[in-house]
């Protein structure tokens, strides 16, 4: 293989890893950049600006690090610079307040991200007949009654298994969070 060849290869590799990376993060980003800005149209302007920079940066960006961390520092710059740009509006929001606010948003996801692994442990300790209500019921978006129609059970009875294996689910949680800061 020539060096031509192995450098569009790599290229072509980075580029994929970028966009998964992006894929995967997108969401957040923006909810994040959208703490940080006034409105919509900024948030989007400051989403793009970010993007763009984090693509002709990517290069620096080292595989297997936090891709959530390096994005949204340079998101909190896109959106530092959108404000900037904004400063003749009449109210203007101090850096060091929206530095708290993006601060506080990063920790809420991370909280969130660790609810979300704790659930899904939790899931897999349920009990398959529990296991199988939740999807009749989330998955499936069936009512109590159609559950019931469908297993042979009352819509009442129904509803309490789900109100019991929310309760147990919830219990499971935070146990799990628990514990994990223990350890």
């Amino acid at each position: 293989m020539d060096t031509n060849t192995g450098l569009r290869m790599k290229h072509r590799d980075r580029k994929a890893e970028f966009v998964s990376l992006l894929e995967e993060e997108e969401s957040r980003i923006y909810r994040y950049i959208r703490t940080l800005v006034r409105t919509r149209t900024d948030a989007d302007e400051a989403f793009q600006e970010a993007v763009l920079v984090a693509w002709r940066k990517f290069e620096e960006f080292e595989t297997g690090t936090n891709f959530r961390a390096w994005i949204c520092q340079i998101a909190y710059f896109a959106a530092s610079n959108s404000r900037r740009a904004k400063r003749n509006s009449n109210v203007s929001m101090d850096d060091e307040f929206l530095r708290a606010i993006a601060d506080e948003r990063e920790l809420a996801d991370e909280r969130l991200d660790e609810r979300a692994w704790a659930l899904e442990t939790c899931l897999e300790k349920l009990r398959d007949r529990d296991r199988d209500l939740l999807r009749h019921r989330y998955e499936q978006s069936m009512t109590a009654k159609e559950i019931a129609m469908e297993v042979g059970r009352s819509a009442m009875a129904i509803q309490k298994a789900i109100n019991r294996v929310h309760h147990s689910l919830m219990e499971c949680v935070d146990q799990v969070l628990r514990k994990q800061l223990e350890d």
